[in-house]
């Protein structure tokens, strides 16, 4: 069984990414998330290995502890030493506020050596909090929620997916999967 995973920037509603917008915009750089490797979700392992091949930069930013981090990935290290880098928000220095607050997209996005605009970077997200973080960003939010999810918390996200496995990355201008 492949893990998945999840580009993620959380945010609050402040304003909503129209679907015109989110075509003409590219994305440069991606946020992912551990809960998606933990509970194996279809698309992750592709959209991973998709994005090291194409040479667009992605992150990890998650509220979980760094030992945390550490005991959830372990089954998946290969494919977590891809990530250009990881933000652990709950002992992060940096990140003075948890979700739905902005800051560990922020200081994730700061990370990259370019430096990139908010609204060059995709988040990938499960929870409704963690969508209000990556809009409040100012970032791109592709929400894949729990089935069981209310229909009503998910719609400040950029786009809502089954699962990553219905992610097609040239809809934010990324290269196509192959």
């Amino acid at each position: 069984m492949s893990p998945t995973l999840e580009i993620i920037f959380e945010t609050t509603c402040v304003r909503r990414v129209h679907r015109d917008r989110m075509l003409r915009d590219l994305v440069r750089t991606a946020v992912l998330e551990t809960h998606y490797f933990c509970y194996q979700s279809p698309g992750a392992e592709r959209l991973i290995r998709h994005l090291d091949k194409t040479k667009v930069p992605f992150a990890l930013a998650t509220s979980s502890s760094e030992r945390s981090v550490k005991t959830k990935v372990a089954a998946h290290k290969e494919l977590f030493d891809l990530f250009h880098h990881k933000v652990m928000g709950s002992t992060d220095p940096e990140v003075k506020f948890g979700k739905p607050h902005p800051d560990i997209f922020l200081v994730a996005a700061a990370r990259f050596p370019d430096k990139p605009e908010p609204s060059k970077c995709l988040v990938f997200e499960d929870s409704p909090h963690g969508v209000t973080a990556g809009i409040k960003a100012g970032m791109q939010v592709v929400m894949v929620p729990d089935p069981h999810l209310d229909k009503r918390l998910t719609t400040h996200a950029t786009i809502v997916l089954p699962t990553l496995a219905k992610f097609q990355p040239e809809m934010f201008g990324l290269p196509a999967f192959q």
